[in-house]
């Protein structure tokens, strides 16, 4: 497949929820511009999944469209995160889960506020379970899931911006407030600290560990809680994700790295991938499909 010349590589974390998937691309199908790319991080999804995003991109999906799958062995998202970024061919990497359903601007609002020396973190709004069962690609497509998020939810993430900004301008590190449904970095950054950590595994913590990284490697981190909202799909906590104990001392290690000790390079390596390196773009396959085994 031909180089796409996009501004940004849209890195979806899905698993078994292709209802909800096809809701997030119907948001992304209708985003305000097209120099961008969409890449879907499958942690093991059936063949359900794959055949959404077929029919998806047979539909005439509006920009590229990339399946990476690896199999299911537990709960590995941030391994299914590091193949799919082996894959961006964009400078700018957006972050985002298979149940979170972005507003019309969402690939702007990142890339207005993108910058090699920063990493971007932005908030959501969390439907519940009532709400979300209203929801279907007809209500994406007119845009109706953007006057879902409630004033008091507002009121919050504004709340969560000031500190995010006084965090920020205090130099605090471990900070900001990052959910890995909607952060965002440059390509080069991500080599440059090898990824996220594919060593959490059944554990939900990789996105502040990205975050934690990337502040030791000297990235500053810059917030759009209040103004980037996509909205959260409501769904029953996920079991698997919190089979490792051990997640959060891993995480709140004293002596942490800046680069991931299983991340880009070794994932990689382990499927006879091209080492990760911001001055290449890497090639699609025809099939618009890259299927991993093993590992």
């Amino acid at each position: 497949m031909a180089v796409s010349g996009s501004r940004a590589s849209v890195v979806i974390s899905t698993y078994e929820s292709p209802a909800y998937l096809e809701m997030v691309l119907a948001g992304y199908a209708r985003q305000d511009r097209r120099d961008f790319e969409v890449l879907i991080a499958d942690d093991g999804s059936g063949e359900e999944t794959r055949a959404l995003i077929d029919r998806v991109r047979a539909q005439g999906f509006p920009v590229p469209l990339l399946h990476v799958w690896q199999p299911d062995h537990g709960f590995r998202k941030a391994r299914a995160q590091c193949l799919a970024v082996l894959h961006a061919r964009a400078p700018w990497v957006i972050f985002t889960d298979g149940d979170t359903v972005p507003m019309r601007d969402m690939v702007s609002q990142h890339l207005r506020a993108a910058a090699p020396d920063r990493f971007v973190v932005g908030g959501h709004a969390r439907l519940t379970q009532e709400v979300s069962a209203t929801l279907d690609v007809p209500r994406i497509d007119r845009g109706e899931h953007e006057g879902l998020v409630r004033f008091d939810q507002r009121v919050w993430m504004w709340r969560v911006q000031a500190k995010n900004v006084c965090y920020i301008l205090t130099g605090r590190m471990r900070s900001p407030k990052v959910y890995g449904l909607n952060m965002s970095v440059g390509r080069a950054a991500l080599v440059a600290v090898n990824g996220p950590d594919a060593a959490f595994v059944d554990s939900a913590r990789e996105d502040s560990d990205l975050r934690n990284r990337l502040r030791v490697a000297g990235f500053r981190g810059r917030s759009i809680w209040h103004r980037c909202i996509p909205v959260h799909l409501w769904h029953p906590q996920t079991a698997r994700r919190r089979g490792w104990a051990e997640g959060n001392r891993y995480l709140n290690r004293p002596e942490l790295p800046v680069r991931a000790p299983v991340g880009l390079a070794e994932v990689a390596a382990a499927h006879g991938l091209p080492a990760p390196d911001p001055a290449r773009v890497p090639e699609w396959p025809a099939a618009a499909m890259v299927r991993v085994e093993g590992g």
